[in-house]
């Protein structure tokens, strides 16, 4: 239960609630709103990427734009 295999639907899952929160998003604005809730947001690598997705993180920043 780890890797791209698994992490891909949750993140979806995340877009999925993002656009419920607010369905007027861009897809520019839920692609920020999941970078910056990201675990490794301050600095993002090539292994990791942005890190793991904060879900009521992404919520609070796409809502407080």
């Amino acid at each position: 239960v780890n890797g791209t295999s698994f992490s891909c639907p949750l993140t979806a899952g995340v877009a999925a609630l993002l656009l419920q929160a607010d369905p007027a998003a861009t897809a520019e604005q839920v692609r920020a709103a999941l970078r910056a809730s990201g675990h490794q947001a301050g600095a993002p690598d090539n292994l990791l990427g942005w890190g793991i997705v904060n879900g009521p993180a992404a919520v609070r920043i796409l809502v407080d734009r």
